[in-house]
């Protein structure tokens, strides 16, 4: 809802890379989980927070986190807080936009008024906003709602922490949320949050319409990096995750089948992702930490542009009969992109089977070429090196 200074006056918020964010972020004071504490909290906001968590039905450390963030509990000195509004047209202690406070802005004290300056009404209107916009159930989501950024989540979500001491439902699991591992994953998630309430289309690759996979494709893409079409080729393309390890920027599988898993979608917190659903729905926030068919997880943002670690013998030896184009680039020392550019021009070192828009090495003839026996103990001279 509200948006920050330096981001939204500018109105580059989507475009900036997470990891600058979170940077940033972190050099303007963040707090750690754990460390806020409720005595930090104005004995009348401490009352209102928690007046109106029980009427909406959500976790008033949540509102509190917020008030936090937004005015210091109405002690901050910023403009708009007390009077006016700020460049991005904040108001109040919980930081109101003018048309969501139309919306959701509520007479909390029964004065007959609506007052976006008056913690009275601010507050449960804040609770009322969230409650809307999926609390408790998708807190991550109704948090992120009020202001479009994984940082300013994470900051709420530290101080909610912080104010609960073990509390159930603040998002415990999200109050530790990491922050995008490289460059690349902020690049990715900007690009997803972009292509959010977009129609889903099978066979779509943007930029009207996306299936899941077409949306994963591209948003790797615009990172620079390339991925197979469909699902199950991304999965196979790993790295593989362990689950609950995974991080914001992996892809996470779903729908298991004799091909591969046929659904993905992009890890955005702990048990939250973007995904592009079905026919008739559009890209949006959903969980998959409630699924039943989640296949697993891969972390392509690993793949960048160097070489990547190569096969021992021993795995050499236990290959399939075909393998896919980045298991033979890592046999052969070869980094992906430049695997994928002699694939396309037609050079690279073995045969290659074209199969859709996937391309498989038969492993004989791969063995072959690094001088592997499959049976016997024979040690291949080392990679082939190109270029």
């Amino acid at each position: 809802m509200t948006v920050r200074l330096l981001v939204a006056a500018a109105g580059l918020l989507i475009a900036i890379p997470l990891g600058l964010i979170l940077a940033f972020t972190a050099l303007s004071g963040s707090v750690g989980c754990g460390q806020g504490q409720d005595g930090d909290i104005p004995p009348n906001y401490l009352r209102l927070y928690q007046q109106a968590g029980q009427k909406y039905g959500v976790p008033w450390q949540v509102l509190a986190g917020i008030g936090k963030a937004e005015s210091d509990h109405g002690r901050g000195t910023g403009v708009g807080i007390r009077d006016g509004a700020n460049r991005a047209g904040a108001m109040g202690p919980m930081q109101f936009l003018g048309a969501t406070w139309a919306a959701y802005g509520v007479d909390g004290n029964g004065d007959g008024r609506t007052d976006v300056y008056d913690p009275a009404d601010a507050i449960p209107s804040a609770a009322k906003y969230l409650k809307a916009s999926g609390a408790p159930a998708d807190m991550y989501r109704a948090i992120w709602r009020y202001n479009h950024a994984d940082w300013y989540v994470r900051r709420v979500l530290d101080f909610a922490r912080g104010y609960s001491f073990g509390s159930a439902g603040v998002g415990e699991e999200l109050c530790a949320l990491p922050a995008a591992p490289t460059a690349v994953a902020g690049r990715v998630l900007a690009y997803a949050r972009m292509q959010l309430g977009k129609p889903y289309a099978w066979g779509a690759e943007g930029p009207g319409a996306f299936d899941c996979s077409g949306l994963t494709m591209r948003a790797y893409q615009y990172a620079g990096i390339l991925l197979p079409r469909v699902a199950a080729d991304q999965w196979r393309q790993g790295p593989a995750v362990t689950h609950g390890q995974e991080q914001p920027g992996d892809l996470v599988f779903m729908h298991p089948g004799a091909g591969g898993p046929g659904h993905v979608g992009i890890v955005v917190a702990p048990g939250q992702m973007i995904h592009a659903p079905h026919t008739g729905d559009v890209v949006r926030y959903a969980s998959y930490s409630a699924r039943s068919d989640v296949v697993g997880f891969t972390r392509p943002a690993s793949f960048n542009g160097e070489e990547m670690k190569g096969l021992t013998l021993a795995e050499l030896q236990q290959l399939p009969a075909t393998v896919d184009l980045l298991t033979a680039a890592r046999a052969l020392g070869l980094g992906r992109t430049k695997a994928y550019e002699l694939a396309k021009k037609g050079e690279f070192p073995c045969r290659i089977i074209r199969v859709g828009v996937a391309y498989l090495v038969p492993t004989a003839e791969l063995l072959k070429l690094l001088g592997v026996d499959p049976h016997a103990g024979s040690t291949p001279g080392g990679p082939i090196r190109h270029g």
